[in-house]
């Protein structure tokens, strides 16, 4: 279970770019269905900008690649506050150091 709490304004609900406040409350529930497949359920709570709570269920499985015989391929979004999204949402870039620190 991931409880999110303490979002700024700067992040969107969704892949529709719902704004939301800074009382969003997120709660995902993840459960393996299968060998192959994974099921989140998602609860979403925010009274300055939705009306009531809402729940949202999300079903992922894995991509294989064409041999077959490889493992599958696992796909990752950037979730950061940062300018590398489809769109321009006037964000800086994630600080990078110079130095690594290991």
């Amino acid at each position: 279970m991931v409880d999110t709490i303490g979002l700024n304004t700067k992040t969107t609900v969704d892949n529709y770019h719902t704004p939301h406040t800074e009382k969003l409350h997120v709660v995902e529930r993840y459960h393996m269905i299968d060998k192959d497949s994974l099921e989140v359920e998602v609860a979403v709570d925010d009274p300055g900008a939705f009306t009531q709570p809402w729940h949202a269920l999300q079903k992922y499985h894995h991509a294989h690649n064409d041999s077959g015989n490889d493992p599958p391929y696992l796909y990752e979004e950037v979730c950061a506050e940062t300018a590398a999204t489809p769109i321009d949402i006037g964000m800086p870039s994630i600080p990078r150091a110079d130095k690594s620190d290991f």
